[in-house]
């Protein structure tokens, strides 16, 4: 172990991590580490020896003593997760000498076991960081729907290419924030859903929280009962019936024109599919290749699909293969940018929305739960959530210090610096 850790922040952080997931765990220690608990003494050690566990009971100490072998796996996963938090070794609490059960324990061990409990302080928050990205990628999307539908009103106007399914994705899973998203939303289902991809919605949909999806069901409802499209019968299910719209409730159309509305403008022209949505990324690298990886992560369609749409592309001379290994492909943007009346110099971007609007439903339903009482905790938690989306935030250019940099509670600070330049992205990426 890390000696520069003290057990007791060790022993204190598992505590508070099984209390976190509803669980709980006894264990006996021996050795140096139990006599540093006891403050007999004052001893260097690097592992904590467990020699026996026992069963909690609601009132009064542990009992049922038994050997240790197999640690219960609550225990084991909040003992690895401790580890990579406080950069100990896997196995910092170890049950090696658990081999004395064979040889036998000394007579009357059971009575002179002293028992403590870890637990943690109050939390740092970290909610007004997160509630500020919220803001920031609500007011994105509203943005954005004024880029692509006729309705959405922004004094402001949308630059980057905007993802249909991406927006209608994000703007779900935050109108428990922003109402008017989850209005715009329902009209866009009734005037512009034909130019959605239901099975991309479905696909980017599992990586939203369940409550996402429930709303899309209600969404592809609307789709079919006022919008007339069929094809969103597979994601409608057993949702609720739709409220009738109000009679005064405003009419919207598509924008069919301009640099973020080249999704869908695309979409029109070649259908809803593969094609339209590779050129579109394509064009949006301003001219720069990328590999079938590289596109099929960033349109979010299955690699084997997207390779063949590719080649029927370049066969039919709309994209440009090149030789580099593995190899890559382009637009000529000059041609393109001609065609689809676009500046050249400064064409539309091309933005990871989809992977960033899934990160932020990811913190919002993190902090709809209750608050850990426990920094380390609300740490750890953060750290499962930066790792989770490592790829969302690297895209955005957003960069986490490394785990192993900030131990324990030490990186609620370094996330909560990755929230607001992630926040400032929503701001300026638009």
């Amino acid at each position: 172990m890390d000696i520069t850790t003290p057990l007791d922040q060790a022993l204190r952080a598992t505590g508070e991590l099984l209390a976190r997931r509803g669980q709980t765990a006894a264990v006996v220690v021996v050795g140096g580490t139990a006599l540093n608990l006891l403050r007999v003494v004052e001893r260097v050690t690097r592992d904590v020896d467990v020699i026996a566990t026992a069963t909690l009971r609601p009132e009064g100490p542990p009992t049922g003593i038994q050997p240790p072998e197999p640690l219960p796996k609550a225990l084991t996963d909040a003992i690895g997760t401790v580890a990579r938090d406080l950069g100990l070794p896997p196995d910092w609490m170890n049950t090696t000498v658990g081999g004395q059960w064979e040889t036998g324990l000394p007579p009357g061990f059971s009575s002179r076991v002293s028992w403590n409990r870890h637990g943690g302080p109050s939390a740092q928050p970290v909610a007004s960081n997160i509630a500020a990205l919220r803001e920031a990628a609500a007011r994105a999307a509203w943005i954005q729907w004024g880029a692509i539908f006729s309705f959405a009103v922004d004094r402001r106007n949308a630059q980057a290419i905007v993802d249909p399914e991406a927006l209608l994705l994000g703007s779900l899973a935050l109108t428990g924030h922003e109402a008017r998203l989850r209005r715009v939303a329902r009209l866009w289902a009734r005037y512009g859903a034909r130019l959605v991809s239901v099975q991309r919605a479905k696909h980017m949909g599992r990586r939203f929280p369940p409550s996402v999806t429930e709303q899309l069901g209600e969404f592809a409802r609307v789709a079919i009962v006022d919008g007339g499209d069929i094809r969103w019968r597979s994601v409608a299910g057993d949702a609720r019936p739709t409220e009738p719209g109000s009679r005064r409730e405003p009419q919207g159309n598509p924008v069919l024109e301009g640099g973020p509305a080249l999704m869908l403008r695309l979409r029109l022209g070649f259908g809803v599919g593969i094609k339209a949505d590779v050129v579109s990324h394509l064009v949006g690298l301003a001219g720069g290749g990328a590999t079938v990886q590289h596109i099929a992560q960033a349109t979010q369609y299955y690699g084997r699909a997207v390779r063949r749409g590719i080649e029927e592309l370049v066969a039919s001379g709309f994209i440009e293969a090149r030789p580099t290994a593995p190899a890559s492909y382009r637009v000529d943007l000059g041609r393109w940018a001609e065609l689809l009346a676009i500046d050249a110099d400064d064409p539309p971007a091309w933005r990871p929305w989809a992977s960033l609007y899934a990160f932020v439903a990811a913190l919002d339903a993190w902090v709809s739960r209750p608050t850990p009482e426990s920094p380390f905790v609300l740490a750890s938690e953060a750290r499962d959530l930066a790792t989770e989306h490592a790829a969302a935030l690297e895209s955005a250019g957003v960069r986490v210090s490394a785990l192993s940099k900030h131990r324990g509670e030490g990186y609620l600070e370094p996330f909560g610096t990755a929230l607001k330049d992630l926040a400032k992205f929503f701001q300026l990426a638009v």
